[in-house]
């Protein structure tokens, strides 16, 4: 190996080079920034489509509320029932 970085597999030893780990911050600092972009985009098409919801069907929240409610009900209903026991399955000997 030479000081100059001519076998380092593409890193620059030397100073002033551009080798991969540059590269590969400059792809990941632009997919980042893509992103963040696509994410501030799908943000302000799902707060359009709330309001969209809210201004089209405006019982929407009182039966999502009745919705959750209601399976929050059967649920702890579910929950709260009694369990057969193991030993009261099968046929006694």
């Amino acid at each position: 190996m030479t000081s100059d970085g001519a076998d380092c597999g593409g890193f620059s030893v030397g100073g002033g080079g551009v080798g991969r780990l540059d590269v590969a911050h400059e792809a990941m600092t632009a997919l980042l920034a893509k992103m963040a972009a696509l994410r501030q985009t799908l943000t302000l098409i799902s707060k359009r489509r709330i309001l969209t919801l809210i201004k089209t069907y405006p019982m929407f929240w009182i039966f999502l509320e009745l919705a959750l409610g209601l399976a929050l009900f059967v649920f702890l209903v579910w929950w709260t029932l009694p369990r057969k026991n193991r030993d009261d399955e099968g046929p006694q000997r």
